[in-house]
């Protein structure tokens, strides 16, 4: 059976040069079996949202106290944030009534 039967789709061409020595040929081999392909990858960040986070303790005594967390980028909105969420705290914590 021939070699081209063998294989349809793969090219193989003997380019020896006459240069060349016999037992040294120079092949090109060229095929289409494989079709190119690009892969793309892609990573997106998405910025995290502000979060408040708020840890109340209370004390053998009977006292609060607490931890206010709060994420951004802005300080003056960070700053606020934080006292808004103190001066509820102790409104609702520290108050007598």
């Amino acid at each position: 059976m021939p070699e081209s039967e063998l294989h349809p789709k793969l090219n193989i061409t003997d380019t020896t040069d006459s240069d060349i020595p016999p037992q040294l040929p120079q092949i090109n081999i060229s095929s289409n079996l494989i079709p190119s392909q690009t892969i793309r990858h892609d990573h997106y960040t998405h910025p995290k949202q502000p979060e408040l986070k708020i840890e109340v303790s209370r004390g053998q005594k009977g006292s609060y106290g607490w931890t206010i967390t709060y994420n951004g980028t802005d300080l003056d909105a960070i700053i606020e944030k934080i006292r808004e969420a103190d001066t509820k705290l102790r409104e609702f914590f520290l108050t007598e009534g």
